[in-house]
């Protein structure tokens, strides 16, 4: 559920704010990076059953080099998509959904930044902690990013529309990717 709300947060709280071109214009935005969170959903599917099973086997060694290696995978796999959105936003914007579109550029810029901080430091960090045990700690640590991304949302978005809420997100990455550090 959390996640859900993480998802569609900056959309719902931007439309009470912005126009509907600058909501629209942050969804497209969203929608090319949340295409790209697909790859830590797709490894999740596998890592969990196999890291618990490993966990309880007294497998940590082997839990310990299958964690790097899906971490290695999914960086991999997303690393070339948002590294174009990152370093070439406008080109991205206005190739898939036209020219008009290119000045969703710096949302699509900043959400990008905001997945690269999720990929590089949160994929399977949460997942690990759930076959660990640690399943209330995931809830704190995701309550917490999805409400940092809240209260960012509403000091930025009424002045800064599309942008604002996407360094709203980028807020709740980095509080996500914090938390999930120490």
């Amino acid at each position: 559920v959390i996640v859900q709300v993480e998802t569609w947060l900056g959309v719902l709280v931007l439309g009470l704010f912005a126009p509907p071109a600058v909501v629209g214009l942050f969804g497209m935005a969203r929608g090319l990076t949340r295409s790209v969170k697909l790859v830590e959903y797709a490894a999740s599917h596998s890592f969990l059953p196999t890291s618990t099973a490993l966990l309880r086997q007294g497998s940590a060694d082997v839990f310990l080099r299958f964690y790097v290696r899906t971490r290695t995978l999914a960086f991999a796999l997303q690393w070339p998509v948002l590294a174009v959105c990152l370093f070439a936003p406008k080109f991205v914007m206005s190739t898939v959904f036209g020219p008009a579109y290119g000045s969703g550029n710096s949302a699509l810029c900043l959400l990008a930044a905001a997945a690269t901080v999720s990929s590089l430091v949160s994929t399977g960090k949460d997942q690990a902690l759930v076959a660990l045990g640690r399943a209330k700690h995931v809830v704190a640590v995701e309550g917490s990013a999805v409400t940092a991304t809240g209260v960012a949302l509403l000091f930025l978005a009424p002045s800064y529309g599309a942008r604002g809420a996407a360094i709203a997100t980028l807020v709740g990455a980095a509080v996500h990717a914090g938390l999930l550090s120490w």
